[in-house]
């Protein structure tokens, strides 16, 4: 039993980096939102669904 405990730990540490990385994307984007906007000369509107997409 003792050998499925560095498993889990590994398993846990993988989840996290995947979840940080999830979530420093969507940060990233926030982030850039107005410049895309007014680079590509949308709405409002239009950038919510971009965002959503």
């Amino acid at each position: 039993m003792k050998k499925l405990l560095p498993y889990k730990w590994e398993l846990v540490f993988w989840l996290f980096i995947a979840f940080f990385f999830n979530q420093a994307d969507r940060q990233i984007f926030n982030v850039l939102l107005l410049d895309i906007q007014s680079d590509l000369g949308l709405s409002s509107s239009q950038m919510g669904l971009v965002g959503t997409g």
